[in-house]
């Protein structure tokens, strides 16, 4: 995988690790499974590192169903200490890596 990409999720099994980017910031993140009965849960709990090193959660992703019935699709809420993004999973364009999935932000708000 390319280390200079942006605004992504790959995962391999269980591991989730992605990054949102824009001029205002630039934050890695981890995704932990999230075990839960209740059907609003997230599937993948985010956390990054805070300036001094520890772990702070930063949002979540989401398995939704699309509206037509036709499958699932993933969405995601990361706050990057500068403004609440949300917006859902795709393909990565330009890549051959099933686990990897660009973030296709829909709209994001000021803190």
């Amino acid at each position: 995988m390319n280390n200079n990409l942006a605004n992504y999720v790959h995962l391999e099994g269980e591991t989730l690790t992605g990054n949102i980017a824009s001029l205002m910031y630039d934050v890695d993140f981890i995704g932990t499974p999230v075990k839960s009965s209740n059907e609003h849960a997230p599937k993948y709990r985010l956390t990054a590192k805070s300036p001094k090193g520890k772990d702070i959660e930063i949002g979540g992703i989401w398995e939704n169903t699309k509206k037509n019935g036709g499958g699932t699709y993933l969405s995601f809420s990361i706050n990057t200490g500068n403004c609440q993004v949300y917006g859902n999973l795709g393909r990565m364009a330009g890549q051959d890596d099933d686990d990897l999935m660009a973030l296709i932000v829909n709209n994001s708000s000021s803190n």
